[in-house]
């Protein structure tokens, strides 16, 4: 991303333009900078919605821009980058998301909570597979292939043996 120059602030602003307040996450005020009240169509452009879309295809698009820029937090960069594309920046967004109200009333709050766990799903998973295939493959959790009937009535201890 740094390979042109002044690339990531055209990308942030272009983000948050098309999304409108959820890639900081923060409600659109009902009220402009300028002080003057938003109307209908200048409040729908500004929070990211395009006039002839439905609610579903706003939802879809959003969460789908917003998984590339999860996507993007989470690559090791090669070269530093802007602080907007920081990997902490992940977990400011679902701490901020989760810690505003009137956006977690939103279907497209549970797409983009659902889309960051997806994406540091799948990091993580690149990270730490070897690690847990390791402990998964350790003898002690080769014996949870239990079946239900043979489980029942077994305490803890008894199905996986005693605690470290």
């Amino acid at each position: 991303m740094n390979v042109l120059d002044g690339f990531s602030a055209v990308l942030w602003a272009k983000l948050c333009q098309r999304t409108g307040g959820w890639a900081i996450p923060a409600p659109v005020p009902s009220k402009d900078v300028d002080d003057t009240p938003f109307t209908p169509a200048t409040r729908a452009k500004a929070s990211g919605s395009r006039g002839e879309e439905t609610s579903a295809d706003h939802t879809a698009r959003v969460a789908g821009i917003m998984r590339v820029y999860f996507s993007l937090l989470l690559l090791p960069p090669s070269a530093p980058l802007s602080r907007e594309f920081h990997t902490p920046r992940l977990w400011m967004f679902v701490a901020r998301l989760v810690g505003q109200p009137v956006l977690l009333q939103s279907s497209l709050a549970t797409e983009l909570l659902s889309g960051a766990s997806r994406v540091s799903a799948i990091y993580s998973n690149l990270i730490y597979q070897k690690n847990l295939t390791l402990k998964l493959n350790h003898r002690r959790f080769r014996s949870w292939r239990f079946s239900r009937s043979q489980c029942m009535g077994l305490t803890m201890d008894q199905a996986y043996g005693p605690a470290l």
